[in-house]
Parts: C-alpha cells; sequence; structure tokens
C-alpha cells in the first residue's frame, strides 16, 4: 500500500512538473532559479546600502587631524553649517600620567618649569590608548589614571555647541573652560575608590571665546585599554541629535529584527523538537542581539543606567563566546554529515569553558587573555564553517550557495570588527560591521526558510491530492471487497445447502439411472411392440438424469476447493472425451488444433475437463439442431497457447456479455439453465493461473479463450 502511494505521488509530482524531496533528505526549494538569485541580490544590495550608510560616521563626521605636535585643534576655518560636524581622531593632547589635574592647574598655561607645578607633559594622539606609551623610560600598563588637555580653536564665537562622547570604556571627567561638562563613573587614583560607567554622553555648551580649553581626567582598572580610546565629536545642535536619532533607530531596527527571529525559531524548535537548528539558530540570534545591546553605544546602560558594569561586561562578553560556538553547531544541524563526533564535542567543550571565565575569572583576565583565546577560536570555528560550507556546495545541498555567500559577509566583518577592537585598525570611520552583517545572514537564512516552507507546503498538498485519489481508491476497492464477501457469504450459505441438496438428489438419483441398464436389456429381449417408443423414454431419462448429475457436479466443484495437480495433458484426449458426453446431441461439435507444435500442456486433468464440459454444454444450449461446435487449440502472435470453444449460436448482446461470468446469471432458464456454469469456468481458469475472455456477436455465435499459461 505503501509503494502504491508513492506512485500515486510521482504521479502528480510529475504532473505538477515538480522536484520535491524524500524521507530523510534536504528539502528542494522550488522556483524559478533565477528568480531566487534576484531576490536574494536585491536583498544583499539593500542590506549592503543599509550597513555602509548606518556603520560610516564619516558620512556626516569629518575628520580632523593635524600635523603639528602642538596641542592645539584648529577648526577656525570651519564652517559647522556647511561642511557638518567633525570628529576629533589623532590630534595631538598634553597626557599627564598619573597625574588627576583640573583646569585650575592650567591657568598658567602649558608647562613651564619656573612658573608651574605641572610636570612635563607628553603629547599622545587621541584615540590611542596609553598601553606601552613610554613614560620614564617605562612602558604604561592598561591600568592607571592621568590627564588629557587640548585647546580647539573655533570659528565663531557666541554659539550654542554640541559634544557627543561616545562610551568610553572606563571612568572620566571631562572640562570646557573650565566647567565641568561631562562625567561617568568615579575617577580616583586608587582602584578600590574606582568606578567605572560606559554611557555615551550628549552636552550643549555655549563658547565664550573662539578658543576653547578642554581637560580630561580619565582612570581605568577594568578594561584592557585604557585612555582615551573612542572619539569626540563637535558640532551644531541639530546635527548630532539628528545623527543619534538615526543611529538609534538603526539599533532598534536591528535589534527587533534579530528579536523576532530569536522568538520566531524558538517557537519553531517548541513545535517541532526534531528540528535542533531552530534552537540553535535562536541561542546564536540571542547571544549576538544581547552583545550588540552592550556594543551599540551601550544601548542596555542607556536604558538600565543604574546596572553595574563589571556584571554588564560579564554578561556582554558572555553572549560573543556564547555565539561562536552555537553558530558552527547551527552550521554543521543545517548541513549534517560533514565534521567528526569528536570535532563538535570539542567545539562544544571549548565554547563552554569560555564561556565559564567570563563568569568565573576577573574581569582584567577576561576581557584581555580570554578575549585573545576568544578571537583565535572563533578563526578556528570560522575554517570549520568554511570547510562545512564548501563540502555542502560540492554535495550540492539545497542553500549551501546562498548560506556560504552570507557566512562570508559575516565571516570577512568579525575579522574587521576583531582586528578593530584589538587596535590594528584605528581611526577607520566604519563600524562595527557584525550586528549589520548579521541582519544580512539573518535575511538570508529567513528567505531561505520561507522556500523551504513553501516547498514543504506545496509537497503538502501534493500528498494531500495523492492521499485523497488513493482513498478513493480504496474506498472502491473496499467496496468491491465487501461485493466478494457478500458473494462468498452467499456462496457458503449455497454451499451448506447444495452439501444437503448434494446428498438428497444423489442418492435417488442413483436409484433411478442404476435400473436403466436393466430396463434397456430387458425391453431387448422381450417380444413388445412398442420397443421403439420404450426407447425413446429411455433415453429421455437417461439424459435428465445426466443433466442433474452434471448441475449436482457443478454445485459441488463451485464450493468445494481445489487441489490442484499438474502434469502432462494431451489436449485432444480430453476434448474427445468431452466431445463423447455429447454423442446424442444434434449439433457437430470437433476439436482442432491449429499449430503444427504437439497439443500437450502441463494442466490439472480433472480440472480441464471441467471447464470444457461447461462450455461446450452452455454452446449446445445456445444451437440448434444445424449448430457447429468447435475446440481449437492455437498459437497466438504473441507465441501464447489459446484454447477456445466456439459456436454459430444465437450470440449475445453487450449488456448480456458484461454478465455472462457473474453467479446465477442466466438466460436460459427455460432450458435448464442454473447460472453458475461460466462462472464456475471463471473460478477454474484463474485457479489453474489462465486468463478467460469471451466475445460475442448477435446472431453469430459466442467464442471463450482460454489463455494458457503452463
Amino acid at each position: 500500500m505503501r509503494r502504491e502511494g508513492d506512485e500515486g505521488l510521482k504521479a502528480f509530482r510529475h504532473s505538477e512538473g515538480q522536484v520535491l524531496s524524500h524521507a530523510g533528505e534536504e528539502p528542494v526549494i522550488r522556483g524559478n532559479g533565477a528568480a531566487r538569485s534576484v531576490i536574494l541580490a536585491g536583498i544583499l544590495f539593500l542590506s549592503v546600502l543599509i550597513t555602509l550608510g548606518s556603520c560610516s560616521e564619516d558620512t556626516i563626521f569629518h575628520i580632523i587631524e593635524e600635523d603639528s605636535s602642538e596641542p592645539v585643534i584648529d577648526l577656525s576655518q570651519w564652517s559647522f553649517t556647511d561642511d557638518g560636524p567633525v570628529r576629533l581622531f589623532g590630534n595631538t593632547w598634553e597626557f599627564y600620567w598619573s597625574r588627576l589635574y583640573t583646569p585650575e592647574a592650567f591657568k598658567g598655561g602649558v608647562y613651564n618649569p619656573s612658573t608651574t607645578s605641572l610636570i612635563e607633559p607628553i603629547f599622545i594622539a587621541g584615540g590611542e590608548a596609553w598601553n606601552g606609551l613610554e613614560v620614564d623610560g617605562c612602558k604604561l600598563p592598561a591600568d592607571g589614571y592621568a590627564t588629557y588637555r587640548t585647546i580647539v580653536k573655533l570659528p565663531e564665537a557666541g554659539l550654542v555647541y554640541s559634544f557627543y562622547m561616545t562610551n568610553q570604556d572606563s571612568a572620566y571627567r571631562l572640562w570646557l573652560d573650565g566647567e565641568l561638562a561631562a562625567s561617568n563613573g568615579i575617577v580616583a587614583a586608587r582602584a578600590e575608590d574606582y568606578k567605572p560607567q560606559r554611557l555615551p554622553k550628549l552636552f550643549h555648551f555655549q563658547v565664550q571665546e573662539t578658543e576653547l580649553e578642554i581637560v580630561m581626567q580619565i582612570a581605568n582598572y577594568t578594561h584592557k585599554w585604557g585612555g582615551l580610546t573612542n572619539n569626540i565629536f563637535i558640532g551644531l545642535p541639530e546635527q548630532l541629535q539628528s545623527y543619534l536619532v538615526r543611529q538609534y533607530l538603526t539599533a532598534i531596527f536591528i535589534s527587533g529584527a534579530i528579536l523576532i527571529m530569536v522568538f520566531y525559531h524558538l517557537f519553531l524548535f517548541i513545535n517541532r523538537r526534531k528540528n535542533v537548528s531552530s534552537l540553535l539558530f535562536s541561542i546564536f540570534c540571542f547571544s549576538i542581539l544581547i552583545w550588540d545591546l552592550f556594543s551599540q553605544d551601550y544601548l542596555f546602560f542607556q536604558v538600565f543606567p543604574g546596572f553595574p558594569l563589571v556584571p554588564g561586561l560579564r554578561l556582554h562578553l558572555f553572549m560573543l563566546f556564547l555565539a561562536s560556538p552555537s553558530f558552527v553547531l547551527f552550521i554543521n544541524s543545517v548541513f549534517p554529515g560533514q565534521l567528526k563526533r569528536f570535532t563538535i564535542w570539542s567545539v562544544l567543550i571549548a565554547g563552554s569553558l569560555i564561556c565559564l571565565t567570563a563568569v568565573l575569572t576577573p574581569v582584567s583576565f577576561f576581557t584581555n587573555i580570554m578575549l585573545k583565546a576568544f578571537y583565535v577560536t572563533v578563526m578556528f570555528h570560522c575554517v570549520l564553517i568554511m570547510f562545512v560550507l564548501i563540502r555542502s556546495i560540492l554535495r550540492k545541498s539545497v542553500g549551501a550557495g546562498f548560506s556560504t555567500l552570507g557566512f562570508l559577509i559575516f565571516f570577512a566583518t568579525a575579522i574587521y570588527d576583531i582586528l578593530a577592537n584589538l587596535k590594528f585598525i584605528v581611526g577607520s570611520p566604519f563600524g562595527p560591521f557584525m550586528p549589520f552583517s548579521l541582519f544580512i545572514f539573518i535575511l538570508i537564512q529567513s528567505f531561505l526558510l520561507a522556500m523551504k516552507f513553501s516547498g514543504a507546503f506545496k509537497d503538502l498538498d501534493l500528498m494531500t491530492r495523492s492521499l485523497d485519489l488513493k482513498v478513493r481508491e480504496r474506498s472502491m476497492q473496499l467496496a468491491e471487497v465487501q461485493r466478494d464477501m457478500s458473494e462468498h457469504e452467499k456462496l457458503a450459505a449455497i454451499g451448506t445447502m447444495v452439501g444437503g441438496i448434494s446428498h438428497e438428489i444423489m442418492n435417488p438419483l442413483s436409484g433411478i439411472t442404476g435400473p436403466l441398464s436393466v430396463l434397456r436389456q430387458e425391453i431387448e429381449n422381450s417380444s413388445l411392440e412398442n420397443k421403439e417408443l420404450l426407447r425413446k423414454h429411455l433415453d429421455y431419462i437417461e439424459l435428465n438424469s445426466d443433466d442433474i448429475y452434471r448441475a449436482v457436479k457443478n454445485l459441488n466443484a463451485l464450493i468445494k476447493e481445489q487441489n490442484i495437480i499438474k502434469h502432462p495433458v494431451k489436449l485432444r484426449e480430453i476434448a474427445e472425451k468431452v466431445i463423447s458426453q455429447y454423442q446424442n446431441s444434434d449439433a457437430e461439435i470437433i476439436f482442432e488444433s491449429l499449430t503444427n507444435k504437439n497439443d500437450i500442456i502441463s494442466t490439472d486433468e480433472g480440472i480441464l475437463f471441467q471447464i470444457l464440459n461447461n462450455l461446450v454444454s452452455n454452446a449446445a444450449a445456445a444451437t440448434d439442431a444445424s449448430g457447429k461446435i468447435q475446440i481449437i487449440y492455437s498459437i497466438s502472435e504473441t507465441d501464447a497457447a489459446v484454447l477456445s470453444v466456439s459456436d454459430n449460436g444465437c450470440g449475445m448482446e453487450d449488456k448480456v456479455k458484461s454478465k455472462a461470468f457473474d453467479a446465477f446469471f442466466t438466460t436460459c432458464e427455460t432450458k435448464g439453465g442454473n447460472g453458475l456454469g461460466l462462472y464456475l469456468v471463471k473460478r477454474l481458469t484463474e485457479s489453474l493461473g489462465w486468463g478467460v475472455d469471451i466475445e460475442s456477436e448477435v446472431g453469430r455465435g459466442t467464442r471463450v479463450k482460454l489463455n494458457i499459461n503452463d
């Protein structure tokens, strides 16, 4: 039944022009390949535009770099209205290590040994960490504190300018012209008094003169990089506010899209627990989502400003550490069988250990040493993923090509962000890219998932239609079986009745046919004048007795299970034995072989005799005194043996011919017909493994063909 259902489904598939997947195989994405490529190309194009437009700070901020070693940033010739805001990066700052100077310390101007108590400053570029900077012959560590100072020459005094401080990785206080304008955390010389905070700050300040002094205290005892490592933006209020609104909307859009995919794939897994890839993708998206909330201008801390920084750092890096192994496991679940079990367990165990460091080890350890170890692990994971994807492409796995494209984009941006985080890339106006590349990857995966579900629904539709067809077929078969059962029940009832009738008839019949030969001999030996009349009466009695005997024999054969014993049989001998039964018939009955081969076949002699006897009996009933009955053995064009019984009698109409082999159907009630002759022929021929067919035409006779399979 299963095989028939599969064939029906294949027929539907062929009729629909679809190529579907079988159980255990990856679903095949339907639709025109060119159309899919165009759609995906459009998705990638729009995503790249969004990414570049959102990640590039230089699209609205200009970088002001000074070649002078003097701590002065000259913007006197800059038009903020026409040229837009600027990003201070690479500019020279005065740097005072292990000093926390306030603006009052600089009232006397820059360092002068004869007039000030300030130590001699070191000049450092803004945006660079103080790690490794030489002071008094020693390289500075990440932990410590210092004061930065610079002068900004503005084009016009009396205006309100906006300043945007991106999230610094420690604690700071910033003064503009002696006024405290912004602060984050608690700046202290001792680590126990220090409290970090990571909040971006937007503040406005009305400058009174064209020269603006910026003094900044920075302390760091938590992060791997110390110093003024991030950007300071200067512009008009509406410019920076517009920039921040766009940045926040983009971040919310990306985060919202990722959050939707988290819940969507999680619900897919809940509804179908075998779909582990949905759970892994949900974990991966969730880890990137949380990491992104801490990375994109620290949206998390802006929403929850009172959240402690150290637990936030732990959560931030824990999610980053979790993302890499979960992504490897996701790719392996989508394209299974590519990685060995040992490799999978290695990824899982190593990923778990790295994640634990973010929970159990000191902040300085997991933000420095373990973060670098994680980056090495990420490179290894990327190699594994590329290995899986390339093998999947070579095996022509569905979706492997598009998944590889999305991963390459994600991989390239991950490398960029890692290099930027390690300070190998400094001052670039682009980044971070990973959230946006993940968004592109999610779009591709969502498109492939939608196509997969579309294919599954089409499969389901075809299978439903195939199932409907099979239900109709099975309903027809059931109706036929019920008819057969009804017929068998009827025959069983008849069998019980026939058994009793046969016994009741055969005993009196034996009492009639037994004395007939004695009476016939007595009549011949007597001197009676009406011998001829008596002979006719005896013949009539004998003929009717034979009819009764034959009818009872047919009934017994109908209910009796045939025990078939095949052996070589000469057709001519069987036919002549049948013909001898009808010596008193007026019709001419002959046997003829139309083949040069011998007429010996392997069959059950008794069953063949019953078949021919019933066919000749039916033919004799359909012919008149001048009728002719032929038993013919021949070889067909397909080299198959055929035994036929034909007559030139009245023939049958089509509606009669269609019921000729039905049990108890007869048109010869007046001639003693019981409707079992041809039905018995059909059953007996089927028991031999033969086929039977009937040809008839009204007024021209009937021919019954037996297709012999010996």
